[in-house]
């Protein structure tokens, strides 16, 4: 596959699918470089050509096309805590950031999700945390605070 991104072909959403069919650690290890190929290539020329995109909205917003650490989604899922015990994600995301904070989930940004039965997109517009009350605040400061006095 080039560097420049035309389009994502069927070949993509085959490869998906099959994983979806076939979510296993054995199937993956065996298609690895398949999805290398198939889909990190192409998402990797989609990130890099939405850079100057981008860059045209805002300057802050990070296009980083790094198959790792950059802007693409892990494909393996976190299973620790969930029900769910299937090792890979069955889709293909990516996030473009604000550049002020590239790592958290709450920064400002864009997604895109392409999945076989489904491709979506989103902007997310995050707000700081609130900071706690200083344990020295009065109730009556506590309940003006909240509103509620």
């Amino acid at each position: 596959m080039t560097d420049t991104f035309i389009h994502f072909s069927p070949i993509f959403f085959a490869f998906l699918e099959e994983l979806a069919a076939s979510n296993n650690r054995d199937w993956f290890a065996n298609n690895k470089a398949r999805y290398e190929d198939e889909v990190v290539s192409p998402m990797v020329a989609f990130i890099a050509t939405m850079g100057p995109s981008l860059r045209k909205i805002s300057p802050h917003f990070v296009a980083d096309p790094r198959a790792n650490g950059g802007s693409m989604s892990r494909i393996c899922r976190d299973v620790r805590f969930s029900k769910d015990k299937r090792s890979y994600k069955e889709h293909a995301s990516c996030h473009f950031r604000h550049e002020i904070r590239t790592r958290d989930v709450h920064t400002p940004g864009y997604y895109v999700h392409l999945a076989p039965t489904t491709c979506a997109s989103a902007a997310a517009f995050g707000c700081r945390p609130v900071r706690p009350l200083a344990p020295s605040a009065t109730p009556s400061t506590r309940t003006a605070l909240a509103g509620s006095g």
